[in-house]
């Protein structure tokens, strides 16, 4: 008998809970581009709601790593950062919105590099600023809200490329 799900699924429900997300992807983006705006942010909604859960899955179930914690983080990047790309395609935000979270996402793998992923208190957080910002540039009305959005997602892209190279250099200077 074919299984998809191997014996040991405590050691894979994590990452598949990862993998939803990227799975989601395409069904947000095609539901919110043909106005199905409901379903696109139920949708969404349980893309973010996977952010949440699957780190908490993997250490309750005891099968957190180092492999498990990029592919999340990954799949954050690819999905957060596909939105805002096919947004700017889209003229909802300027084309090179993305490119500043995706500085931030180069900041964070530059200075774990070698390491077991570095979090740090702003960054931690910055997934889910970029969830809430992006829903609104999604879901929210006017074009000052738009524009509030993408400075916040600037703004705070820029703090945690800061703050990452700030905490690679007190890690050196401490070792």
């Amino acid at each position: 008998m074919f299984r998809v799900i191997p014996g040991n699924w405590r050691q894979v429900a994590p990452s598949l809970i990862s993998a939803v997300r990227m799975l989601l992807l395409p069904l947000v983006w095609h539901s919110w581009r043909h106005g199905q705006f409901a379903v696109s942010m139920a949708l969404y909604a349980i893309a973010a709601l996977s952010d949440c859960v699957d780190g908490v899955a993997a250490r309750r179930l005891g099968t957190a790593s180092a492999l498990g914690a990029f592919f999340d983080t990954l799949s954050d990047i690819v999905f957060l950062l596909t939105l805002l790309l096919l947004l700017g395609l889209d003229g909802v935000v300027p084309i090179w919105l993305f490119l500043a979270p995706l500085a931030a996402a180069i900041a964070f793998f530059a200075t774990s590099q070698g390491t077991r992923l570095q979090y740090d208190p702003i960054g931690k957080h910055f997934g889910g600023a970029l969830y809430a910002l992006i829903a609104i540039l999604l879901y929210g009305s006017g074009a000052s809200l738009g524009l509030v959005a993408s400075m916040l997602i600037c703004a705070y892209s820029a703090l945690v490329v800061g703050n990452r190279f700030r905490l690679r250099r007190t890690a050196r200077i401490t070792s």
